[in-house]
């Protein structure tokens, strides 16, 4: 009786395989004489299976609710990222479309452009006229500065092949009053783009766009009367090595392009630009004509009613 007091504390452990060897040999040695210990044993094992059973099933339905839970959760990130390439592609099938038909003028040889732009308390207009190899360009501001207005009127002419320049610049300040003249100036490619281009919306590159996409909120609006796309987007500034893209010097762009012609209809720039009374944004409206520029629109001014200045 005492040893088989003894055996059946040892039955639970020997019945998990837990017990040593020496022990195995004599609770074998035991229960080979003893059938009520092996009775026990039986209905112990019995226990024991039916419990990893149970366990089992728990396991089986926990598996299978982390699965249908990581379905799920695939499945929500392959439609985010679905939903990412086409929102992104639909962008820049857009950008990529209104900047192939603005590319469309920028062979054209005559055009006239008008631009009326403000800024806090500048307001003005530059005027841009094309033919053939010639052009000419208006910049006209206006100050209203302490109760004071002043206007100034810058006047380029030259031609494209960036030689023979002549800048005179009007200033008219109340009583106040000067005309100057730079003669013989060479222009750059980077400022005859700037003079003749029609546009800055741009990329140069597939990342390029693929960021101007990815930043941008495109929607279909009007305009000064025109059906336009209202694409406002983030413009980077700061070095290209920056690890992080938004640590670089950012602002945001706003562009109204005419849908069937791509022609810029308005832009509105917010980068920080301080003047007078704080920062101010500068809003551009622009009206085009194409093949209505004549001799007597080149016209050139006498330049002896100008200073000559270096």
């Amino acid at each position: 009786m005492k040893n088989c007091k003894v055996i059946e504390d040892l039955l639970p452990n020997y019945a998990e395989k837990l017990t040593s060897e020496e022990t195995n040999q004599y609770i074998e040695n035991h229960m080979a004489e003893c059938k009520d210990c092996s009775e026990k044993l039986k209905i112990i094992q019995k226990e024991i299976e039916v419990d990893k059973r149970v366990d089992l099933k728990k396991e089986s339905n926990y598996l299978k609710k982390y699965n249908k839970k990581l379905r799920i959760f695939e499945a929500i990130i392959l439609i985010a990222i679905a939903v990412f390439i086409v929102t992104v592609g639909r962008k820049m099938l857009i950008i990529q479309c209104m900047q192939n038909k603005i590319a469309q003028y920028d062979e054209i040889d005559n055009f006239y452009r008008k631009c009326n732009y403000y800024q806090g308390d500048i307001m003005g207009t530059t005027e841009i006229y094309k033919k053939e190899d010639k052009f000419k360009s208006r910049l006209s501001d206006l100050w209203f500065c302490d109760e004071n207005t002043r206007l100034d009127v810058r006047e380029v002419y030259g031609n494209d092949k960036n030689e023979n320049w002549y800048i005179i610049d009007n200033y008219n300040n109340k009583d106040k009053s000067r005309k100057t003249a730079m003669l013989n100036q060479k222009g750059s490619k980077k400022t005859m783009k700037g003079i003749l281009g029609m546009h800055n919306f741009e990329t140069n590159n597939f990342w390029e766009l693929f960021i101007m996409a990815i930043t941008s909120n495109i929607s279909s609006e009007s305009c000064n009367g025109k059906e336009c796309y209202r694409i406002s987007y983030t413009v980077f500034t700061g070095c290209p090595a920056t690890p992080i893209l938004w640590q670089q010097e950012h602002y945001r762009q706003i562009y109204y392009l005419e849908r069937e012609t791509g022609l810029p209809v308005r832009s509105i720039d917010n980068r920080d630009i301080r003047i007078n009374h704080g920062e101010k944004e500068e809003i551009l409206d622009y009206e085009y004509e194409f093949g209505n520029v004549t001799e007597e629109d080149m016209k050139e001014p006498d330049i002896g009613e100008y200073e000559i200045v270096k």
